[in-house]
């Protein structure tokens, strides 16, 4: 397991962690999305395209400029990081479970209804 420990304004952070992931996001969001969900008909990608253009509108700014951030330095456009973030809500599968344990927001959900192979 990895841990970043990233410093700075949320745009320096982001793009720090972006540039750490490079070579690995593009080629995980087409397998997970693409040949994965959309695939499958497990996700709807015009509902997609509108969660994640939802999800941009309404972030905090800290919290874009760090999305923004991540984009420049994984060399995607700062909509694929959206769609990443917003997948689970375009889905006609799967569960999700959003609680609070001590004050502490936990968000969970399952992945079981599809193989998609190896994702190395």
């Amino acid at each position: 397991m990895d841990i970043y420990h990233l410093e700075g304004k949320p745009r320096e952070r982001g793009i720090s962690y972006g540039r750490s992931l490079k070579d690995i996001f593009p080629r995980q969001f087409a397998l997970w999305i693409d040949e994965g969900m959309a695939a499958h008909g497990i996700l709807d990608r015009e509902r997609l395209i509108q969660e994640a253009q939802q999800f941009l509108d309404k972030l905090p700014l800290y919290y874009l400029e760090e999305l923004e951030g991540f984009a420049e330095g994984a060399q995607v456009s700062v909509s694929h990081i959206a769609a990443w973030q917003c997948e689970y809500l375009a889905r006609t599968g799967c569960s999700t479970l959003v609680t609070q344990a001590d004050s502490v927001p936990w968000v969970g959900h399952t992945v079981d209804y599809v193989n998609f192979g190896s994702y190395r």
